[in-house]
Parts: C-alpha cells; sequence; structure tokens
C-alpha cells in the first residue's frame, strides 16, 4: 500500500492534464498512488489521460457531470493512503513537493494538514510575474486566527497541492456537493472546527495555473460574485458547530472587548449572529441576522438572552441598524435619489414645456 494518494480533480483540461500527471510522476518522492476523477469531460481530457496510464493510475468517470465536491468525495473514497494530496488537473506539483510535505507530517504528528504557497503560471506554463511575487500568499497563522478571519472575511489559505491525512479528512466526509465556489473554503472550516491542526510552510511548491483569458468557473464576474455571496450562508452555518465556549472566546476575543458580548453554551447562534453582523461581507451580515431571529423565535430563547445579555424588543429593532451600507441599504439610497431627479426632471420638463406654449401663443 503507497503512503501517499494523489487526487487529481479535472474537467475539460485537455491542454493542461498531461502536464499535471508528469509533474506527479517526477517526483523526487516516489511511495505514491494517483486517482484521477474525469468529470464527463467534453473535449479529449479523458484520451490525454489515457496516453500517460500505463497501469500506474487510476482512472474515476461518474455516469454524469457531477462537480467538485462529488468528485473529490469519490476520490477520497477510493484513496488507499495515509496522506491525501488534492490538486487540479490544470496545476502541476514542483519536483520536491511530496518529499517536503511528507517529511513535515512524518516529523509532525500533531499536524494534519499541510499548505503551501504557489507560483502563478499562464496557459504556457510561462510564470505570471504581472501578479506579482506574492501572488495569494498565505503566511501560518493559528487556528483561531484562521477561523477569525474566515468568519470576518473570508479564505485563509490556498487550496492547491493541499496535504492532508486521510483519518482527518475522512471525519468531513461527504463533502456537500451543491457548493460550487466557496468549496475549499468550507473544507478548510470544517477541518479546523473538527480540531485538524495546520501549518501553511512557506515553500512555493504549487505551479497554480491563471490563465489570462480565465474563463473557469472560479474566473471574477458577475455570476461568481453572486454565487460566493449565495454559497456562504451554507459555509456559515460550519461554525454552528463549535460547541466550546472557550475557544469561541479565544477566536473572537477582539469583538468581545470591543462590544462585551460573550457566548454562552446556550446562546452560541445568538452569539455567532452578532458576530457575523460586524463582519465585512452582506451576505455574511445578513446570515447573522437570520441567526438572532431564528434563535429567539422561541419564547425560551428570548427569556435566556433577556437573562444573558437584558436583550429586549426594542434592541431588536435597532439591530437593523447594523445592516447599514449593505446592498440593500445602498440601493434603497439610490433609488431615493433616483426618485428626487426624476421629480426635478419631469417639473423641468413641465416648465419647459408651459415656456414653449406660452410663446407660440403669444
Amino acid at each position: 500500500m503507497n503512503k501517499v494518494s494523489v487526487l487529481i480533480v479535472t474537467y475539460n483540461q485537455e491542454n493542461y492534464i498531461q502536464d499535471c500527471i508528469r509533474s506527479v510522476l517526477n517526483q523526487t518522492y516516489k511511495d505514491f498512488e494517483i486517482i484521477i476523477n474525469d468529470d464527463c469531460s467534453t473535449d479529449n481530457t479523458l484520451s490525454k489521460i489515457n496516453e500517460l496510464n500505463n497501469g500506474n493510475m487510476k482512472v474515476i468517470q461518474p455516469e454524469y457531470n457531477q462537480g467538485i465536491n462529488a468528485a473529490i468525495t469519490n476520490l477520497i473514497y477510493q484513496a488507499k493512503g495515509e496522506y491525501i494530496v488534492l490538486i487540479g488537473g490544470d496545476d502541476m506539483l514542483q519536483a520536491n513537493h511530496l518529499e517536503v510535505v511528507v517529511n513535515y507530517l512524518d516529523n509532525h504528528p500533531q499536524i494534519s494538514t499541510v499548505y503551501s504557497n504557489v507560483i502563478p503560471i499562464d496557459e504556457n506554463n510561462k510564470i505570471r510575474y504581472d501578479l506579482g511575487k506574492d501572488f495569494i500568499k498565505t503566511e501560518d497563522a493559528s487556528s483561531e486566527k484562521q477561523l477569525h478571519q474566515a468568519f470576518m472575511y473570508g479564505n485563509f489559505v490556498s487550496s492547491p497541492g493541499m496535504v492532508v491525512r486521510k483519518d482527518a479528512i475522512d471525519k468531513i466526509l461527504p463533502l456537500p456537493y451543491g457548493i460550487v465556489n466557496n468549496q475549499d473554503f468550507k473544507m478548510h472550516i470544517d477541518l479546523l472546527i473538527n480540531k485538524s491542526e495546520n501549518v501553511v510552510l512557506p515553500d512555493k511548491l504549487i505551479l497554480y495555473r491563471q490563465p489570462h483569458k480565465n474563463r473557469n468557473i472560479s474566473a471574477k464576474g458577475f455570476t461568481t460574485e453572486l454565487r460566493e455571496s449565495l454559497e456562504l450562508e451554507n459555509v456559515m452555518d460550519s461554525f454552528l458547530n463549535i460547541k466550546d465556549v472557550d475557544w469561541l472566546e479565544e477566536i473572537f476575543k477582539d469583538e468581545i472587548e470591543s462590544t462585551g458580548i460573550i457566548p454562552y453554551s446556550d446562546t452560541i447562534p445568538y452569539f455567532l449572529g452578532r458576530m457575523a453582523m460586524l463582519a465585512k461581507k452582506d451576505a455574511k451580515k445578513n446570515w447573522g441576522y437570520h441567526q438572532i431571529i431564528n434563535f429567539i423565535s422561541e419564547k425560551e430563547n428570548f427569556d435566556i438572552i433577556k437573562q444573558r445579555y437584558n436583550f429586549t424588543y426594542k434592541d431588536l429593532l435597532q439591530l437593523t441598524n447594523a445592516l447599514k451600507n449593505t446592498t440593500f441599504h445602498r440601493c434603497f439610497k439610490y433609488k431615493k435619489l433616483f426618485n428626487l431627479f426624476l421629480t426635478g426632471f419631469i417639473i423641468s420638463t413641465l416648465l419647459l414645456l408651459i415656456s414653449v406654449i406660452y410663446i407660440i401663443i403669444f
């Protein structure tokens, strides 16, 4: 049995998949298996894989296109290695990637997940110097700081080439099939919440594909931004699985100091709701508001927060003030300005029309 399982997720990557596979085959560390999930590509990806497959890799192809999380879940169920490596079919590993991460995990049994930094490359495998030398640079941090970053802001690590102990990732399977753009973000959070300690190595061990004309599902645009926003509610739900009040106090120590709101074992949804209303993204603020009103929908819970925080119906009415400067608030403000402009335009037009009529008649 191989110690490492390298799992490759691919879909319509005929131009890159062979480079990805070769980067694995050329590793300085050799005790690994390769398993590839081709998610029903409509181009020549599968034939490109088969050209390099002399029996040294396993290829999975589902009956229909199911998405990234389904592919990762299927691959992990097939994996036999102690360590799991996840990589997209358009990215590549540096030749020493496995050697570095395996050595680290072997010597740090308390660590479950290893992330590393990346080098952006274009469609011709050339380094994208225009993106800067610190493109997606990720620093190592404590679990508490990472969870705080995730809750208040956004993703805190780069997922390409991440390595995780199989017994750790098995605990969060199956991954939710419906999550698309936030799939890695939620996976990182769920691993941390399940007490899987991680490390971010400074080494740039991944060649991360960034074509000049990026058309994949992660490419920024209205649809992507909308999908990410819609998925955030499911991502934020992961934090409801934290039941350790002391841990919550450590994660949100700055917010607790500034607001005076502390968590109790019987008020965690309310507490997280109040914390989320301090976050930077509208979707997180909205999630927080929903957590609060859902929690106090039951009278006994309303009684609890009255006792714990002296929270009353008047305070509930004031909560919406925290939603100022959100998209809804800005749209409402612009609507008022538009109505004023429209009223002024109509009045000006009527005055002009009256003036023209007056000139014609007199």
